[in-house]
């Protein structure tokens, strides 16, 4: 489905000034219904009684690699745009590629609970990323100017559908309304699929070039380090299988593409973040694969 978006670009039927729109649109409608669907059906306090855990998990994660990219950077001085490095090490693509991923590899059953750890996982990992990932893109920036970014559509969501879902008030949303959101959430994937693949062809075709040997090193601290090091912390730390296997796919994304949203407005970095999203995205098709087998054989 992602080449639908490089090939639509190219060929015009997609417009680089609507890929804006497009993602808005993801994020603004379709995403939050899917959001809304999978947690009010899927979240079940009773079952689930440490799910207010979850969410404290990518204030962990975060932190673990940001703390990897900060002391790689201070260890290389060849490591110029140190920030954007940090940020890029630290901050994972938590929402989209995941779902791709539990869609494609899971039955419908244990993909709505994965869904429901995602956006559990998304409910702490926004803020931090609109917080501490805007602060390492403008170390001029004040937090309280991010409090309108932290704010958004699909973050609203989460929490609205948690309330709803645990005060038990699902079962008086009328099913024409579930009905319609869940036709809408259904559109989220394929439409975010077409978005990165068009996304990744304009990033191709700014032509904004950077040292290889940056993108080794933010590969390595990214994929291959920091999946290692969480899946030593699980060997520890037990966890349900379902929610460590979360864990792990989280740690193994590739930096998240909001990042580039930030970097247009808050920094003048935009083309190396662009062009490091594109090859670390390029390599995590190859390592993905590789953390979740050794994690399958370590702890599976």
């Amino acid at each position: 489905i992602g080449a639908v978006g490089v090939f639509a670009l190219k060929a015009g039927g997609l417009g680089k000034c609507c890929l804006a729109s497009m993602g808005k649109f993801v994020i603004q409608f379709t995403l939050p219904c899917m959001i809304f669907v999978n947690i009010t059906r899927g979240l079940n306090a009773s079952r689930m009684p440490g799910w207010w855990l979850i969410p404290l998990i990518p204030f962990g994660l975060a932190t673990l690699g940001v703390f990897v990219g900060f002391l790689l950077s201070r260890w290389d001085k060849k490591i110029e745009d140190k920030g954007e490095f940090i940020a890029l090490t630290g901050f994972q693509n938590a929402g989209f590629l995941p779902l791709f991923i539990i869609a494609a590899m899971f039955p419908p059953a244990e993909a709505e609970q994965l869904f429901v750890y995602t956006f559990l996982y998304i409910l702490g990992a926004d803020p931090y990323m609109w917080t501490l990932g805007f602060k390492l893109l403008n170390k001029n920036l004040k937090l309280k100017d991010t409090f309108s970014k932290v704010i958004n559509p699909p973050l609203v969501s989460i929490v609205v559908s948690v309330v709803i879902a645990l005060t038990g008030l699902a079962v008086y949303i009328p099913e024409t309304i579930t009905k319609s959101a869940g036709m809408l959430g259904n559109c989220t994937i394929p439409l975010a699929m077409i978005l990165l693949g068009a996304t990744i062809m304009e990033n191709i075709e700014a032509g904004v070039r950077i040292r290889p040997m940056t993108i080794a090193k933010m590969s390595f601290a990214k994929l291959l380090l920091l999946p290692a090091l969480t899946i030593l912390i699980l060997h520890y730390v037990k966890v349900p299988p379902l929610l460590g296997f979360m864990i792990i796919l989280q740690s193994a994304m590739p930096p998240a593409v909001t990042l580039v949203v930030m970097a247009r407005v808050y920094s003048d970095k935009y083309g190396f973040i662009g062009q490091s999203l594109f090859y670390i995205n390029i390599i995590s098709l190859f390592t993905i694969p590789v953390v979740l087998t050794f994690y399958n054989f370590i702890l599976g």
